[in-house]
């Protein structure tokens, strides 16, 4: 290369990552982009982390004092409500989208909001701190405990269905970040050849390629422990208001129940990514 070509910034496109070849940010830049990167990817992750678990406690009340459910309760409420604001445009496409994947996701949706809807009410009729006899609704305390259990079940199901709408778009995501941070994206010397960037390009598409088999590992072991947590909790008779409470292992600890709570929505939102994946397929030989 001659001085007026390595000034050049020549791009090489990958299936994950773009490879720029050329000068394009000192060693203290890209030492600083790196930084950025791991901040956006855990405070991310974060916040996922902390919702999940937040929502999980609601369904372990005999680990906490009541009020702490009913706190919770009202702050998955404001999460739910902002989250819904923040995307309002969204709806205004329902109507638009025939092809069965949009089908299949407006169901699910459908359903989370019944669900959520039935929760919060039921929630607000059988509160026994924060809302108890501010509002008085038609039916007995006993009634509105049953519904709050069996809508709760219900939302713990639609949520993982809902996420799993987006699961391969959060593994690309956590995936290719994680990827950015072992292996640098761009060059940071103007010797680099084009060979070079292809070949930064490979590693960083096989990188990828591994953190998604363990993430995909680790969700199998989740499901596996979400099937198990199905069965020995007799989640299905909360659904048919069999059980009219919900399942505490009180020789765990709360952050194990949490955990299982979780594997079952986990186990729902792997089921529904493979669902998501059949009706995208179909959706894509129908156009």
């Amino acid at each position: 290369m001659d001085q007026r070509s390595s000034q050049e910034i020549v791009t090489v496109e990958s299936s994950s990552v773009t490879v720029v070849e050329g000068k394009i940010e000192s060693q203290e830049q890209a030492q600083k982009r790196k930084r950025k990167l791991l901040k956006d990817l855990l405070t991310g992750v974060s916040v996922y982390v902390l919702l999940l678990l937040c929502f999980s406690f609601l369904f372990i009340v005999h680990a906490t004092p009541l009020v702490f459910h009913e706190v919770f309760g009202l702050l998955i409420f404001v999460v739910v409500i902002t989250h819904v604001v923040l995307l309002r445009s969204f709806f205004s496409f329902v109507r638009e989208q025939r092809q069965p994947v949009f089908i299949y996701r407006d169901v699910v949706l459908l359903g989370l909001a019944i669900a959520f809807i039935l929760a919060v009410i039921s929630g607000i009729a059988y509160s026994h701190v924060l809302l108890k006899d501010v509002i008085s609704l038609p039916g007995s305390r006993r009634m509105w405990h049953d519904v709050h259990t069996v809508s709760t079940s219900y939302l713990l199901i639609f949520i993982g269905l809902h996420l799993g709408c987006y699961a391969q778009k959060f593994a690309t995501w956590l995936s290719d970040s994680l990827a950015q941070l072992i292996v640098s994206p761009a060059p940071l010397s103007a010797e680099d050849t084009m060979a070079d960037a292809v070949k930064r390009a490979q590693r960083m598409n096989k990188t990828v390629t591994w953190i998604k088999r363990f993430l995909g590992g680790g969700l199998a072991l989740i499901c596996i422990n979400g099937i198990v947590q199905f069965v020995e909790q007799s989640f299905f008779d909360k659904l048919i208001a069999q059980r009219s409470f919900s399942f505490y292992d009180f020789e765990s600890s709360w952050l194990s129940n949490a955990v299982n709570q979780l594997s079952i929505m986990m186990l729902f939102m792997a089921i529904s990514a493979l669902l998501y994946w059949g009706f995208l397929q179909l959706s894509a030989k129908k156009d």
